[in-house]
């Protein structure tokens, strides 16, 4: 073995706790950057599956109600725990002004989201009892795991 990698290797066993393998010792340089790219995969297919169980929830809903589709636009994220904006949904789901006017209130009067605020700083939020089998995906606490304990 050269020099040059047999102190490579004694500044490597150093960092990591020295030649003997110890479970309070300290993994390998690239073992934490190896689980932080497991824990963010398993963050994007968090993100992925909540947005697929929302939105098939969200369309069974508006399905049986015989709501529009555009419906979706100020549902979706009042599910998934944001504030809706009456500009913001008109935009999203190409409205006019006038059908925002009018959804956004049969939104509120069907119990699905309520109103908080005045006049433009108006913004909606879900009702607390959204049909839980629509916000159940968004609010369910998922820890992640660690691939290397």
């Amino acid at each position: 073995m050269s020099k040059a990698l047999d102190t490579a290797f004694h500044l490597l066993f150093a960092e990591i706790g020295g030649p003997v393998w110890t479970p309070s010792g300290t993994p390998c340089p690239g073992c934490a950057r190896q689980r932080a790219h497991h824990q963010q995969a398993q963050t994007v297919e968090r993100q992925a599956n909540t947005t697929r169980e929302v939105w098939s929830a969200l369309d069974k809903a508006v399905e049986q109600r015989g709501w529009p589709d555009r419906m979706f636009f100020a549902l979706y994220p009042a599910a998934m725990g944001n504030r809706v904006r009456r500009a913001t949904c008109q935009a999203d789901a190409e409205l006019s002004e006038q059908q925002a006017q009018r959804d956004i209130p049969e939104l509120v009067r069907a119990g699905s989201l309520t109103a908080e605020g005045e006049a433009q700083g108006r913004y909606y939020t879900a009702r607390p009892y959204l049909p839980q089998e629509i916000t159940r995906g968004a609010r369910a606490p998922r820890p992640l795991r660690d691939p290397y304990a």
